[in-house]
């Protein structure tokens, strides 16, 4: 399997290219139809368009990829990458797109594009959005856009799809009372007692530090010095570092979510008790049973507290001969709420397990139990 840096170099390069179609899109409510791209020989086998939608200040860029089955019948997916601040070319090159990049064969220059067995669009379109702004090749017209939130970002995915149509977070600890100290204590224990461990994959090697001695804080800089050398001011003096300079492209934005980006919704619960009142609404979740990122336990446990009745209980789900993963149903008049585990897989199921992720996708899409 290639590697990691592998895999970011190969990324980079094809989106590079991609940057230089972006060039000759327009900047407007209308999006480019793309027929090639570099790195794919011929045409494309399917309809390609990208552009921007403008909301407020904000220049929010997407890729639309028209469904490969029964356009005219088949469901409309939006696909949005987690982080926040990771591009939606993750989901197009490495999860549910289309296309995946020839990282196997990779020895530098320009990624040769396969087609994907798995992609998603054989049986949806698919609308995969640069959110929040700041992220991918989304970009704001004032400095003060760049700052945003939850319901921000959430606000803006509304009016990017009204538009359109015309076109984990990471968790934060809930406040907790400092004065509870067995509480702290259990917490730094807890958190010793996973530190060697991947979070996002359990099973996975955790990659060794350059320097295990250094923790950081060594180099953090006053946030009130504000100078040229600060990045914690990169978007004030942006022009001033790039000055003759090719920037690199980076899959997942890390300053936006450090500097950037307020996490001010701590719970979705009460958004899923709202939608489970809504009759013929139908909502899947799913987890890597490997992933510590967002443990599918701890899925369990927020879905039982909707007290919906279990439509199915508890049971194995098989692709091919093979148990994929465990899933359960949960029904309430009308609506139904489909929870399943994949088997082996770490916080990306999509990634690590393309096949039993489509042959879910398609039939739930289709109503069809797992």
């Amino acid at each position: 399997m290639a590697s990691t840096s592998a895999r970011n170099s190969v990324l980079n390069c094809a989106c590079f290219h991609l940057l230089l179609l972006l060039f000759f899109a327009e900047n407007t409510e209308s999006g480019r139809i793309v027929k090639t791209l570099p790195g794919y020989s011929g045409d494309l086998p399917f309809q390609l368009e990208t552009g921007y939608i403008t909301v407020n200040e904000s220049e929010l860029f997407y890729l639309f990829v028209e469904s490969q089955g029964k356009p005219q019948q088949d469901p409309l997916l939006v696909y949005l990458i987690g982080g926040p601040g990771c591009s939606a070319l993750n989901g197009f090159f490495f999860q549910t797109g289309p296309l995946v990049l020839n990282t196997a064969n990779y020895s530098g220059g320009l990624p040769q594009l396969l087609n994907n067995p798995y992609s998603w669009t054989k049986s949806s379109s698919i609308i995969f959005v640069d959110a929040p702004v700041g992220t991918g090749y989304s970009y704001a017209t004032i400095p003060e856009g760049y700052y945003t939130s939850d319901t921000e970002s959430t606000a803006q995915i509304y009016m990017f799809l009204r538009k359109s149509a015309k076109n984990s977070c990471n968790g934060n600890y809930v406040d907790v009372d400092s004065s509870n100290a067995a509480c702290l204590e259990d917490l730094e224990e807890i958190d010793a007692c996973i530190d060697p461990i991947n979070d996002e994959n359990v099973l996975d090697p955790v990659c060794a530090k350059l320097s295990p001695k250094s923790d950081g804080e060594q180099f953090r800089r006053s946030l009130k010095e504000n100078s040229r050398n600060s990045r914690t001011r990169f978007r004030k003096f942006h022009n001033y570092w790039c000055r003759g300079t090719i920037e690199e492209w980076y899959r997942c934005n890390i300053s936006l979510q450090e500097n950037a980006y307020t996490y001010n919704i701590q719970s979705a619960v009460d958004y899923y008790r709202n939608l489970s009142a809504n009759y013929g609404t139908q909502v899947l979740l799913y987890s890597g049973d490997h992933d510590l990122v967002v443990p599918y336990i701890s899925t369990l446990d927020w879905m039982e507290t909707l007290n919906l009745t279990v439509d199915y209980a508890w049971r194995p789900w098989f692709v091919e001969g093979q148990v994929a993963g465990y899933t359960l149903r949960y029904e309430n008049y009308g609506f139904r709420m489909t929870f399943a585990t994949l088997k082996g897989s770490g916080h990306s199921p999509t990634q690590y397990k393309p096949l039993q992720c489509y042959n879910m996708f398609e039939r739930w899409i289709h109503y069809y139990p797992l």
